[in-house]
């Protein structure tokens, strides 16, 4: 749900910038802009969050892992691991 959160926010902000005519690209572009400012807030290496999320999911949001385990999103979170850091984050 965390992974959806950061995803409808960024469709959010594209649909405002963009009146929703963007692509995967500018997605993903969005996607990235937003784990940087949430990185540097939180003291985490930007290129390093990117490139988990890319090797998780390459940046999907809606992805869903196939091995049975069913972790979602672009950090490929168990619903269990999302939901603990959105409690603790106050999302």
């Amino acid at each position: 749900k965390l992974d959806n959160t950061l995803a409808s926010e960024s469709r959010a902000s594209l649909k405002r910038e963009y009146g929703g005519n963007y692509d995967e690209e500018t997605l993903q572009s969005s996607l990235e802009r937003i784990i940087a400012t949430a990185g540097g807030e939180h003291g985490v290496d930007t290129s390093l969050s990117i490139a988990v999320a890319k090797a998780e999911s390459s940046l999907r949001p809606n992805a869903v892992s196939r091995d049975g385990h069913h972790s979602k999103g672009i950090f490929q979170l168990l619903d269990s691991t999302g939901l603990e850091l959105m409690d603790r984050l106050g999302v």
